[in-house]
């Protein structure tokens, strides 16, 4: 059974809690990139500085990486982006 909701916002909070920043974007990178954009969005507003710059850091990442399949796609995690401002 795959892990879905919670227990996929809770593996990515743990997982932007890591002491090795790269580790941590490399492990979140496993995470199917549908599931991950809400969930980072999450943690945007996260009162560890860590966890935040994290999720924002991971968001560029997984924006870029969406841009290399599907400009559009990666145009609709922009523009959640700037709604988000």
């Amino acid at each position: 059974m795959k892990p879905y909701g919670r227990k996929i916002k809770k593996q990515v909070g743990e997982i932007l809690a890591l002491g090795n920043r790269s580790q941590a974007l490399n492990r979140l990178a496993q995470i199917p990139d549908a599931q991950l954009i809400g969930h980072l969005f999450s943690y945007f507003y996260n009162k560890e500085e860590l966890i935040k710059f994290r999720s924002v850091t991971a968001m560029g990442e997984l924006a870029a990486r969406i841009a290399d399949n599907s400009m559009e796609k990666a145009r609709i995690v922009m523009r959640r982006i700037m709604w988000n401002l």
